[in-house]
C-alpha cells in the first residue's frame, strides 16, 4: 500500500548515514532523519548552504547538497566529510612543517658557510706557511704558535660538523651541544683568533686586542658562543 511505501521510504530515510532535510516550498521542514535532528537541526541557517559547499555543524563537517524538485520542495543531503577534512588538515598542516623545516635547513646551511670557510683560511694559511715549499722562514716558536692556531681551528670545525649533523639528524632548529659552564675569556680570546682574516695575523700593526681580565665563567653553549662572537667580530 501506498503507507506501506511511504513508511519504508521514511525508515531508508532515516537509516542513511548522510543528514537528510525535506523543506516545503513554504520554507517549512516536513522530513528530517536523525543524522539531521542530532547535528543540524539546530542551525537554522543549512537552508543557505549552497552544493558543494562544506559547513560546519554539531562538531562535524558536513558537504552539502540541494535538490529542486517540481513541486518546488527542496531536499538537503549532508555528507559527514569530516574524516576527510581533518586528514586534508593534517596534509596541509604536515607540507607546511616541511617547508619550514626545509627553510630553516636551508638557512642554517647557509649561515654556516662563512664559519666554515673562517676557519678553514686558518688552517690551510698556517699549513702552507709551515709546509717545506713555503717561501717565508719560520722559527720553532712560531710553529708551535702556528700549531696551536690549526688545532683550535681544527676544533672549531669538527665541533660545527657534529653540530650540522646532529641537526640534519634531527630536523629541527634547536642547538645540540650541551649546555656547561665556559670561560668567557678564553671563548673571546679564541673567538678572535678564528675572526681575524689570516693575512692580517701577521700586519699587528692595525690590531689591537685586549680581553678584560674580569670576564669569567657563564653557563652556555660553547660552540653557539663562539659561533656569535665570530660573527660579531667578522662584521
Amino acid at each position: 500500500s501506498e503507507q506501506a511505501s511511504h513508511k519504508r521510504l521514511k525508515s531508508a530515510i532515516e537509516a542513511i548515514d548522510d543528514g537528510f532535510a525535506l523543506v516545503g516550498e513554504d520554507g517549512d521542514v516536513l522530513m528530517t532523519n536523525r543524522v539531521f535532528r542530532t547535528y543540524l537541526a539546530s542551525d537554522e541557517t543549512f537552508e543557505t548552504a549552497k552544493r558543494g559547499e562544506t559547513i560546519s555543524a554539531g562538531g562535524r563537517m558536513f558537504e552539502s547538497s540541494v535538490v529542486n524538485s517540481e513541486d518546488r520542495t527542496r531536499v538537503f543531503v549532508f555528507s559527514d566529510v569530516t574524516e576527510r577534512a581533518e586528514r586534508q588538515t593534517r596534509l596541509e598542516t604536515a607540507l607546511s612543517e616541511a617547508e619550514a623545516a626545509d627553510e630553516s635547513k636551508a638557512r642554517f646551511l647557509e649561515s654556516m658557510s662563512h664559519e666554515l670557510r673562517t676557519p678553514l683560511n686558518v688552517v690551510i694559511g698556517f699549513s702552507k706557511l709551515m709546509s717545506t715549499g713555503s717561501a717565508i722562514d719560520v722559527s720553532s716558536t712560531e710553529v708551535r704558535e702556528y700549531a696551536d692556531h690549526i688545532s683550535s681551528s681544527g676544533e672549531h670545525l669538527l665541533r660545527m660538523v657534529e653540530d650540522i649533523l646532529a641537526y640534519s639528524r634531527l630536523g629541527v632548529e634547536h642547538s645540540t651541544n650541551a649546555v656547561t659552564e665556559v670561560d668567557l675569556r678564553q671563548v673571546l680570546t679564541d673567538s678572535i683568533r678564528l675572526a681575524v682574516d689570516f693575512q692580517a695575523l701577521f700586519d699587528t700593526s692595525g690590531i689591537s686586542v685586549k680581553v678584560a681580565k674580569s670576564l669569567g665563567m657563564v653557563v652556555a653553549e660553547e660552540l653557539s658562543v663562539q659561533r656569535i662572537l665570530i660573527g660579531l667580530i667578522s662584521n
